[in-house]
């Protein structure tokens, strides 16, 4: 996955599962500062969250109207993995005659007890890393390592 933000134009790029989810995911921060999508918009959703979004706030990447801004925000990320020297390249992407980047390793086991998952309300916690999930109204805040488990 990888992003980038121009103005009110923000381009998300996923391509996971070995590349059998390849998705553009593009929006207007100024209409869309959430970054709804189509998925929004179903009634459980909606039901769920107490907001209904606008009609336009949906992923503009698919929309021919948009051809144009998704094509300057396509350029742009390419032109910033470039600048970072990032060797991973999307389906979408040149190749520039880069040597793949090798596979990550899984991490070593560590000694002792294996991490446990604890689960109380709607607080999760696994590992270091602690989740709370908020009302629909507010953001997810994440807090990293300041949670031990025993």
């Amino acid at each position: 996955m990888r992003a980038v933000k121009q103005g009110d134009g923000k381009l998300i790029e996923y391509e996971v599962f070995d590349g059998r989810v390849r998705e553009s995911q593009l929006c207007d921060l100024k209409d869309n500062p959430d970054e709804l999508l189509v998925q929004h918009h179903d009634a459980t959703v909606v039901a769920l969250t107490g907001r209904k979004p606008a009609p336009f706030q949906i992923n503009l990447a698919g929309d021919p109207r948009h051809t144009a801004k998704l094509t300057e925000m396509r350029a742009l990320l390419l032109a910033e993995m470039r600048r970072h020297d990032d060797p991973f390249r999307l389906w979408n992407q040149p190749h520039d005659n880069l040597p793949t980047p090798p596979e990550p390793s899984a991490p070593a086991p560590k000694s002792g007890k294996a991490k446990k998952i604890v689960r109380a309300g709607r607080f999760t916690a696994r590992r270091r890393e602690m989740h709370l999930h908020l009302p629909p109204n507010r953001r997810c805040l994440s807090v990293t390592n300041t949670l031990r488990l025993s």
